[in-house]
């Protein structure tokens, strides 16, 4: 009876569990998913219809982001700063471990400790110096300013990584190795970095993620267009409503003029106040349902110095002070 009742309780905890699993499984990905059908949606559609699926599929969002946006060279130099920073982070932290641990020597101990001490540096704290230091080395503006910071912060946790492996493989095979007369070259090439596949590609995964992602160092080391990357594009990261989206005709959906007067979409997040407020104003309303400014309404109201603008009178329009 009681072997019974505890079935039972099994089923129904682990029914509950596959609901919970699966209502989180949803909230986690339909974000995702909404974003990337949406992206074949003119913002007009989104706005009216945000949970609908593309009316008429369109890539122009695609098109205008890779043309405008400058992200052909943009996705060059990422795949270059991340592939050439990623294998000399690995190369570098092999031969370090493989030195380290298969050489030692009084001071071995000490140059790991030094290695461990690096983790602790944070990139934010040396970035000044950092750059006056580039800066007078000539090496603002150049691949290399910074595929070598991406290589120096990344360089102790793969070292780190790389010893903790390399210390388990055994010494007699290197010592069998060096009395059939073998150098050294070829035991770390032949022998080391075969069999330390595992963990040259746990540092690869880990340094290509992390380059990949580097926002700071090449936002403050490249000022040039030609050397952005994809992360650290200022172009694509900082631009605001006000400035280039402001001025551009396919992110706007909705606008208003008042007085033969353009304000922008930031204005109209901040209320009015008795002490701004005027005694009466006018508003027009315009949509935009293409990439091409069209006034599909145009509708005036006018109100008080105590009244508020009547955000609900004119459904799917938006209102601007």
């Amino acid at each position: 009876m009681k072997r019974n009742m505890l079935q039972e309780a099994s089923q129904g905890w682990q029914t509950s569990a596959y609901v919970l699993m699966l209502t989180f499984a949803v909230l986690t990905l339909f974000p995702l998913i909404w974003l990337f059908y949406s992206s074949f949606k003119l913002n007009a559609e989104i706005m009216i219809h945000p949970l609908a699926l593309p009316e008429a599929p369109t890539i122009f969002n695609y098109t205008e982001s890779w043309a405008r946006g400058g992200l052909g060279i943009a996705l060059v130099n990422s795949f270059i700063y991340t592939i050439t920073a990623t294998v000399s982070t690995m190369l570098l932290a092999m031969a370090a471990a493989f030195g380290l641990t298969k050489f030692p020597f009084k001071s071995s101990k000490i140059f790991t400790s030094v290695f461990a001490f690096g983790l602790m540096i944070s990139v934010h704290a040396v970035i000044i110096p950092l750059f006056q230091l580039e800066a007078k080395f000539g090496m603002i503006n150049t691949r290399l300013g910074v595929i070598i910071p991406y290589v120096a912060f990344n360089l102790p946790i793969s070292i780190m990584i790389a010893v903790s492996y390399v210390k388990g493989i055994p010494n007699a095979l290197i010592e069998s190795a060096e009395i059939d007369g073998a150098k050294y070259r070829y035991i770390f090439w032949m022998m080391i970095m075969p069999l330390s596949v595992p963990v040259i590609a746990t540092m690869i995964i880990l340094s290509f993620l992390q380059h990949w992602n580097e926002f700071l160092f090449v936002f403050v080391f490249t000022t040039k267009a030609t050397l952005k990357s994809l992360s650290g594009d200022y172009r694509a990261s900082f631009t605001s409503a006000g400035s280039h989206i402001g001025s551009r005709k396919h992110l706007k959906t909705s606008g208003a003029t008042r007085a033969k007067t353009t304000l922008s979409a930031t204005s109209m997040a901040w209320p009015l106040t008795n002490q701004t407020r005027p005694t009466s104003r006018t508003w027009k309303v315009s949509a935009c349902t293409t990439d091409t400014w069209t006034l599909t309404t145009q509708e005036t109201a006018t109100m008080g110095a105590d009244e508020q603008p009547p955000h609900n009178e004119w459904p799917g329009k938006r209102y601007f002070l």
